[in-house]
């Protein structure tokens, strides 16, 4: 995850694209599209991509699905959280909005790239279940403890 996300080997993220494809066709599900968890405007343009939406549009083409990598905004220039110590959801309070209408009584899968405590997920699955009318699902190609 490292090579993708900072040395931008993007390679490695359509290799977790599709790996991510092959797990979500096992677990039986029929995902209506895929949500990318977003960078900061910031962030975003100081490492020139967004890693999610590399692995989310390789799933998604894979599986032949849409990629919402616009779902959502990122209102908050937080600091990485794998390097904050304390309370990880509150830094995430009112971090994240709504920015693109999904469309109603679908089921989608919220995906981000490393699961560390869960805070960043749960912020964006928050907001989305809070005011819209889709169910979800969560996902991360990586976990970090």
């Amino acid at each position: 995850m490292y090579a993708l996300k900072y040395q931008g080997n993007k390679e490695i993220g359509l290799f977790f694209g599709r790996k991510l494809a092959a797990a979500m066709v096992a677990t039986k599900e029929d995902y209506d599209g895929i949500i990318g968890v977003p960078l900061h405007v910031k962030r975003r343009r100081k490492r020139g991509f967004n890693q999610v939406d590399i692995i989310g549009k390789a799933a998604a083409k894979a599986l032949d699905i849409p990629y919402y990598g616009t779902a959502l905004v990122r209102t908050k220039n937080t600091p990485p959280l794998s390097k904050v110590n304390g309370e990880r959801n509150a830094i995430l309070v009112n971090a994240f909005e709504i920015n693109q209408q999904l469309p109603a009584g679908k089921y989608y899968l919220l995906l981000d790239d490393i699961f560390t405590t869960g805070a960043t997920l749960n912020a964006c699955a928050s907001i989305l279940l809070e005011e819209t009318a889709i169910s979800l699902s969560i996902a991360s190609v990586a976990y970090r403890n």
